[in-house]
């Protein structure tokens, strides 16, 4: 997890304490409550507000990285709200960063 933080707060025996560096290292418990949350919350959201992209528990990536994958079936009902337009806009949105980034090795 990369998230920084610094707290004072008190560890599990009731001393005083203060963190810091990674979240994911801090044994404080409201620490570890804002990692749980963050890994549950992984992923990507339609404009609706419900998850459309999902880590994969089969497959981890290098370094032991989340592998996504799109949720199947598509949870959203809404009107333009399909995984054929979602695939459409992040393909199109792909071509935009390269190109961008072709743009900077031309100058």
């Amino acid at each position: 997890m990369t998230i920084n933080v610094t707290h004072h707060g008190n560890d599990q025996m009731g001393a005083p304490t203060v963190h810091k560096g990674l979240l994911g290292d801090c044994p404080a418990p409201e620490c570890q409550d804002r990692v749980t949350q963050a890994q549950e919350k992984w992923g990507a959201y339609c404009p609706h507000g419900l998850r459309i992209v999902e880590k994969d528990p089969e497959k981890t990536g290098p370094a032991g990285l989340p592998v996504e994958r799109i949720v199947h079936p598509w949870p959203c009902a809404a009107d333009g709200c399909t995984r054929e337009e979602f695939e459409r806009k992040e393909a199109e949105m792909e071509n935009e960063y390269w190109a961008s980034l072709m743009d900077e090795v031309r100058q």
